[in-house]
């Protein structure tokens, strides 16, 4: 029953953090958003915040495309609809 009880505090942290990302893209003007963006959106890491990103794009609640050798750019389809191709 402990364990159950864990999971369902994780899933609402999750649930949480998922909600808070989705509302940095929400809350901008830029069709795309980087993860240093989001993480000084949210007053965490980089390192969280590409975290929080790739759990995003696992689930299909965002988009990422690479855009040069190391760059990746996120968006949801509400802040960019006319783009819809999804890379990896």
């Amino acid at each position: 029953m402990g364990t159950e009880a864990g999971r369902d505090v994780a899933s609402t942290v999750t649930n949480s953090a998922r909600k808070e990302l989705l509302r940095v893209f929400k809350r901008t003007t830029d069709p795309v958003l980087t993860a240093p963006e989001v993480a000084e959106e949210l007053d965490i890491t980089q390192q969280a915040a590409h975290k929080k990103l790739q759990a995003a794009h696992k689930e299909g609640e965002i988009r990422r495309k690479k855009v040069g050798a190391s760059a990746v750019v996120w968006w949801t389809d509400e802040s960019c609809p006319d783009y819809v191709s999804d890379s990896a």
